[in-house]
């Protein structure tokens, strides 16, 4: 009798243990007002720390999860929401876009001699190449001299190295790996809120051009008197699904992104790095272990267009 006791006690334990813990969940996020998927939102377990993005169908696989477990949900442009798993209805998750405030912008009509400008290193030799950490974002402060009258950024350059270090000889390894670009206020020194309504997503291979020119659209973010910081956050390998692979979690993957320790006289840098899963606070970029000969800065430049006085 107490054998079979104690063979039901460990049934209902590992049960419960099942339960309390499970392997894996599919959920899809979606646009609360189209019902259309939102490709590459950011979805964390809060208990953890861990997460990833959805993929271009808005699904995102949830591993080694308790239906205790918090799911913290965010993407630019909507409303972060928190919810716990135990509370999910259903595999879907719905989120309702913030309301657009763009700050008053006088648009001269008459800009009869526009000039057009590039600002940064992009085209510095002696650069360094880094390959970063999926989930992992950069950013640089370009700050001009002087204030430029009605300044608006059209493009920004990264260059990048499809090859892996010592490879020089090697045929080039296949990748495919996504990273959102960013432009962000100069708060005081760190990068603060973001200027674009929708950051550019960009899908890099093997055959990508050394120097990635990135159009961005209207409305045109304003280049003001205190800069603006480019980020780079690399979202991690992908696959023909559109979705992230966790294999690659903190792995350095390509393509590489060129750093440079030259500077210009005109033009004033900081340089910065975060974890948006883990920390989420912006660093000095000094405070890498690979950067430790400080100085080093992104090398991205941007395209600027404003009035000829």
């Amino acid at each position: 009798m107490n054998e079979n006791y104690w063979f039901l006690w460990i049934l209902l334990a590992s049960t419960l243990i099942a339960q309390a813990q499970q392997r894996s969940k599919g959920i899809y996020v979606i646009d609360a007002e189209t019902q259309k998927p939102i490709p590459f939102v950011a979805v964390k377990n809060s208990r953890s720390n861990e997460g990833s993005y959805t993929n271009r169908s808005g699904r995102f696989e949830l591993l080694e999860f308790r239906q205790s477990d918090t799911l913290c949900i965010k993407h630019l442009g909507y409303e972060a929401k928190k919810i716990r798993i135990d509370q999910l209805k259903d595999t879907v998750v719905g989120l309702y876009q913030l309301p657009v405030e763009l700050d008053e912008v006088v648009i001269n009509t008459k800009r009869l001699h526009p000039k057009t400008t590039v600002l940064g290193y992009a085209n510095k030799s002696k650069i360094l190449t880094w390959y970063m950490q999926p989930q992992m974002e950069f950013a640089v402060l370009l700050k001009y001299h002087k204030a430029l009258t009605k300044a608006t950024i059209k493009e920004i350059q990264i260059p990048i190295n499809t090859k892996q270090l010592g490879a020089k000889r090697e045929k080039k390894r296949k990748f495919r790996t996504a990273f959102r670009v960013q432009v962000y206020e100069n708060n005081d020194g760190i990068p603060g809120k973001s200027l674009l309504q929708q950051p550019p997503m960009v899908i890099c291979n093997e055959k990508s051009a050394n120097l990635l020119k990135i159009q961005l659209q209207q409305p045109f973010p304003q280049f003001g008197a205190e800069g603006v910081f480019i980020g780079v956050e690399m979202l991690g390998a992908i696959d023909d699904a559109g979705t992230v692979r966790y294999q690659d979690r903190g792995r350095q993957i390509l393509p590489g992104l060129r750093f440079t320790r030259k500077n210009k006289r005109r033009l004033s840098t900081k340089s910065y790095v975060k974890y948006p899963f883990l920390e989420n606070t912006w660093k000095s970029i000094a405070s890498l272990t690979h950067f430790e000969d400080k100085g080093y800065k992104l090398a991205a430049s941007i395209v600027v267009v404003y009035d000829r006085k």
